[in-house]
């Protein structure tokens, strides 16, 4: 909570003002979450509501009729850029840091009559928007390594069904033949991606190609598990009841799996040393 006082102030807080802290109901029956700024005659709060736009309330109460209109008046200078400022709130991705910015905002312009306070609010609206395009472009980075790769899978396997390659293009062929397990592969990790991608600020970093990079390294990591597990597979040092030789589904249902959890190569590496240690000792 900030308290934004002028520096002649010499009245106490106004006890309707007070009496708004955080567990208390205002007037209109709403229950307090937070105050955000407040001043001897006015108090800038959030309530406890489902709808976004309705949690930042502001309640004004003055000393005297004069003050009271005086706060009311730079108030309603700003009403409709306030109003569109919280209208934000409902689409933007970090709603506690913007009605924080929003509620200081709006003290700003309570607290004096600056010719600029008229601008505070639209640089505001401008700022948000250019952070949540700036989210946007870099989240794209992030799963621009996945959807190249899912691309170049699809164009490849098109290209060989229009152009068929001829038999003696041996590597060509072998490839064809585990195209499929890598597009299982990319599907479990474009999956794991777009979970992770909710998690993630994208505003970490101050250069933009590091999200195309970790996007990049989540990718090869995939791969990684993706390839060991197959050759483990090929290998019969592992085996599940989902797998059969006369089902390639099976396969590919492991490899999405590989490629999308992390954490699954590990436990294949250590259920696949027990298989192999097991039949050493059998020998």
């Amino acid at each position: 909570m900030e308290n934004y006082l002028p520096e002649n102030a010499k009245t106490g807080i106004v006890q309707s003002i007070r009496n708004i802290q955080v567990g208390s109901v205002d007037i209109l029956g709403n229950t307090v979450v937070n105050v955000l700024a407040m001043h001897n005659e006015y108090v800038i709060y959030e309530i406890d509501s489902p709808n976004i736009q309705s949690r930042i309330k502001l309640f004004i109460d003055g000393h005297t009729d004069e003050s009271e209109k005086i706060i009311r008046d730079r108030f309603n200078k700003v009403r409709c850029d306030y109003i569109l400022a919280k209208a934000i709130l409902s689409r933007s991705i970090d709603f506690e840091t913007n009605k924080q910015r929003i509620a200081h905002a709006l003290a700003m312009c309570l607290n004096n009559d600056d010719e600029d306070n008229v601008n505070l609010f639209p640089r505001m609206i401008a700022a948000i928007h250019n952070e949540q395009n700036l989210i946007l472009k870099n989240r794209l980075l992030y799963l621009m390594p996945n959807i190249i790769s899912i691309c170049l899978c699809v164009l490849f396997k098109v290209a060989s069904e229009v152009f068929p390659f001829e038999k003696n293009y041996a590597f060509l062929t072998n490839f064809l033949e585990i195209l499929p397990f890598i597009f299982a592969i990319l599907l479990g990790n474009s999956t794991g991606v777009l979970i992770n991608s909710k998690n993630l600020s994208f505003q970490e970093f101050e250069r933009r190609h590091c999200y195309f990079l970790i996007g990049l390294e989540r990718l090869f990591l995939a791969f990684f598990t993706g390839s060991i597990t197959y050759i483990l597979i090929k290998s019969n040092l592992i085996s599940s009841v989902i797998l059969s030789d006369d089902n390639p589904w099976s396969l590919m249902l492991i490899l999405i799996i590989a490629g999308y959890s992390e954490s699954f190569i590990p436990s294949i590496l250590t259920k696949s040393e027990s298989v192999i240690l097991t039949s050493a000792s059998s020998k």
